[in-house]
């Protein structure tokens, strides 16, 4: 994050906060939904004074990324983001498009596996998470925070990276599970041929 100052996170939190509920509703996938997630992008680039999607950009938008629930939930993610980033500090901020065309495209893929999109409405942590995550992705340190400061707290709130932990705990505990179970096995063995000797 070494590009220059953002706004505050905590103002892009409470934008969030705003969010009107038809950026939750249901995207078009299959020809069923009721939101164009590519269309809301391009109206999104049309007010920042961008080319509305080419057909390309549509695509990675629209891409699907495993199961249907995941997919939805994404489209759902960047709808939510392209609100949030309607926020007027980036309105005459042409110079950022590509790069947010790339979080929005991108940004959300993983995540949309682990949190659901309404909560980056309605959860305090998941807002300020998702706010922190568009301006790690821009390059922009938060309004009064340094880089040190914006990494850290972003840390703290990375919802990926705690699943990932969550997930390697889980299966580090199945390790040693198995491998009580295995020396119990084999003290059974041993406690039972000794039996049989004596």
């Amino acid at each position: 994050m070494s590009d220059g100052m953002g706004p505050p996170a905590q103002a892009l939190s409470h934008r969030l906060a705003q969010c009107p509920s038809d950026f939750l509703d249901d995207p078009v996938v299959n020809g069923k939904g009721k939101i164009h997630t590519a269309a809301v992008v391009s109206d999104l680039f049309l007010d920042m004074g961008r080319a509305v999607l080419s057909p390309e950009e549509e695509s990675r938008v629209n891409k699907p990324v495993g199961a249907a629930r995941k997919t939805h939930n994404r489209l759902r993610m960047i709808q939510v983001a392209s609100w949030l980033i309607a926020y007027p500090w980036f309105s005459d901020r042409k110079d950022l498009c590509d790069r947010i065309f790339d979080f929005l495209a991108d940004g959300l893929d993983e995540l949309a596996e682990y949190i659901d999109a309404a909560m980056f409405v309605t959860d305090p942590d998941r807002r300020e998470e998702i706010s922190r995550l568009l301006l790690a992705a821009l390059e922009l340190t938060p309004e009064g925070e340094t880089g040190a400061q914006a990494s850290d707290r972003l840390g703290s709130l990375n919802s990926v990276e705690r699943h990932k932990v969550l997930e390697e705990t889980k299966k580090a505990e199945a390790r040693a599970r198995k491998v009580r179970e295995e020396l119990a096995r084999k003290a059974a063995q041993e406690a039972a041929s000794k039996a049989t000797r004596e």
